[in-house]
């Protein structure tokens, strides 16, 4: 497994960001994940939309993807309210190793960005043709075999209460036809809702979450963006331009290029 950081895992209660890219180039948005100091409970936010909602990983099992207390509470009556999405933790996939969340990112989504991106842990660019996979995956304290995961790269691990951990790894795949279709062609849609693109119109790299439920029941989130792409990643999935329309042609963005 490769890796440019110290993989010693870091001691309960720490957290790190972490994105798919390079902060000189093109990258993807940046997400934050953490642990409770006090219990084996993780959270996971991207940081664009931390103030409004977070995926809470507890270790009772219950899942939930949810608005902050703070901010739904000016909108419901009830904190059950504020879940957007609740779920049971999946069985295992190896002996006490469990899938805990995705984030894909396909190639064509990354963009180029004025943010400062001091301390933020990169995956690789996955290339021309291909998407990158973050997995969170936790290692139950009764787990007993090693896992080797070849082309994988990490980005961190976090001890958790309980002789339990957190390891935040990277792959590249290549995608199904389909699955890019969906990519694009939600994008497509989004770009011809005026209400969207009202909302998006100061944005520097908005994004929309594309959200998957796997076999087993582990959720992801997919990133699809609604900003030009830089000359990097010129080639996009758009099912408008594969009948030669771009989506974009009559959008004016911020920080927009002839």
């Amino acid at each position: 497994m490769l890796s440019a950081y110290d993989t010693t895992p870091l001691p309960p209660g720490s957290g790190f960001r972490f994105a798919v890219g390079s902060a000189s180039g093109p990258h993807s948005s940046v997400y934050r994940v953490w642990t409770s100091p006090n219990s084996s409970d993780v959270y996971l936010t991207c940081v664009p939309t931390s103030k409004v909602r977070k995926i809470s990983f507890h270790a009772s099992g219950e899942w939930h993807l949810s608005i902050l207390s703070e901010v739904a509470m000016q909108y419901v009556s009830r904190n059950s309210e504020r879940h957007l999405d609740k779920w049971k933790r999946p069985q295992p996939f190896a002996d006490d190793w469990y899938r805990v969340y995705q984030v894909v990112v396909p190639r064509t989504e990354l963009r180029c960005s004025t943010q400062k991106l001091d301390g933020v842990r990169f995956a690789p660019d996955p290339g021309p043709g291909y998407w990158t996979a973050v997995e969170l995956i936790m290692a139950g304290p009764n787990q007993q075999a090693h896992l080797t995961f070849e082309e994988a790269f990490s980005l961190g691990r976090i001890a958790l209460v309980g002789s339990n951990w957190l390891a935040v790894m990277a792959h590249r795949f290549k995608p199904k036809p389909e699955q890019a279709r969906v990519v694009a062609e939600l994008r497509d849609h989004a770009l011809q809702d005026e209400y969207i693109r009202f909302m998006i119109a100061d944005q520097e790299n908005p994004i929309l979450g594309l959200h998957g439920i796997a076999d087993d029941g582990t959720r992801s989130v997919t990133e699809v963006a609604l900003s030009v792409p830089p000359a990097e990643v010129r080639s996009i999935c758009t099912y408008d331009m594969a009948r030669g329309k771009s989506p974009f042609e009559d959008v004016k963005w911020v920080g927009d290029q002839p």
